[in-house]
């Protein structure tokens, strides 16, 4: 139990964490499903990219400390699909204006915002108590594997009832 939460009598940081973490990957599934079925595998004006380099325009996540970069039509061409990041709900993240609805969508569809109630993902996502504020992050919508070496095997599995020569064949990919 962190500290501050013995003071205070509430439920261990780790504990809220745990607890939240699931409910906020879900929000994360369901816009970036969303945006894969309005966007397919094209970048798009609105997306967001984590930038590496200093920029004046770029916007900061005070958790993540990630820069990110919203996709206009002028620099759409300098990115690919894995650049696109979407946001991990939270109070610090940036939300583009066309992921707005996307995520208030999501929210209501598992019932943390209801009907006509407008988003505010600074409001949804912040306490009163300090350890209960959840700053959000970035993840990528795809991932790409490097610097790696595979190798297919044959691998022979025997079952435990099994009769005199009868095994089972399966393949396995070693990475």
């Amino acid at each position: 139990m962190s500290e501050g939460s013995e003071r205070s009598g509430l439920p261990d940081v780790d504990l809220y964490d745990k607890l939240t973490s699931p409910h906020r990957s879900l929000i994360w599934n369901i816009v970036a499903s969303k945006r894969w079925e309005k966007g397919g595998g094209d970048v798009m004006v609105g997306d967001l990219v984590v930038e590496e380099e200093r920029d004046k325009s770029v916007k900061h996540s005070q958790r993540s400390n990630k820069k990110v970069l919203e996709v206009t039509a002028e620099n759409i061409s300098g990115y690919t699909m894995k650049d696109v990041v979407i946001s991990l709900p939270g109070s610090k993240v940036v939300v583009p204006s066309v992921y707005v609805g996307l995520y208030a969508d999501a929210c209501r569809e598992i019932g943390l915002l209801g009907e006509g109630v407008e988003m505010d993902m600074k409001a949804l996502f912040s306490s009163t108590v300090k350890d209960f504020n959840l700053g959000g992050d970035y993840r990528r919508i795809l991932g790409e594997a490097r610097d790696m070496d595979c190798e297919v095997l044959e691998v022979s599995v025997g079952n435990e009832r099994r009769q005199a020569g009868n095994e089972r064949r399966q393949r396995a990919v070693s990475c």
